[in-house]
């Protein structure tokens, strides 16, 4: 059988629950040789927008969501460091068990880091995952909510009825 080849496709909220969602992606990554393409969508809502252009103005509601998105990049390049952290972690443990990991200190797992946006958070993950080649998706849902409701919020409901490729859900504590 031929081993699929594409990156593991991990969605955040960067929310502080996505660390043990994130753990699991690295995990996969090293365990399938591959890499991560980290994704954090901002909602694009038309109807919100012109509420918010109306109390703020154009200009002030311009730089309200320039200054949203570059807190978005530092926060997911503050999970880049700590990628590496886990990585070498992981990659010892791995490295001892078998010996077929070829990850030097410098090397990482995350292949990207992408800022997306639009009026669909599932439509986005699921697009950007086919855009990207990705094998899998990887999300997180509170433990609460994968049982009520039939498997968590909208968003997983969603990507799970669209999505053609795997979806890895990480059950986490809210």
């Amino acid at each position: 059988m031929e081993q699929q080849k594409g990156n593991i496709l991990f969605a955040t909220d960067l929310s502080i629950n996505m660390h043990k969602v994130f753990e699991q992606a690295a995990l996969m990554a090293i365990n399938f040789n591959t890499k991560v393409t980290i994704l954090h969508v901002l909602v694009d809502n038309p109807e919100a927008k012109r509420h918010m252009m109306s109390i703020f103005g154009d200009d002030q509601y311009q730089n309200i969501r320039r200054e949203h998105q570059e807190r978005a990049q530092k926060v997911l390049t503050g999970k880049n460091t700590e990628a590496r952290k886990i990585q070498q972690a992981l990659t010892k443990v791995f490295f001892e068990q078998e010996r077929k990991l070829n990850f030097t200190d410098t090397d990482t797992f995350i292949d990207k880091i992408l800022i997306a946006e639009g009026p669909s958070i599932a439509d986005e993950i699921y697009s950007t995952a086919t855009d990207e080649g990705c094998r899998c998706i990887v999300m997180g849902c509170p433990s609460q909510g994968l049982l009520s409701g039939a498997l968590g919020d909208k968003i997983l409901k969603k990507v799970l009825k669209v999505s053609k490729i795997p979806v890895l859900v990480v059950p986490f504590e809210d």
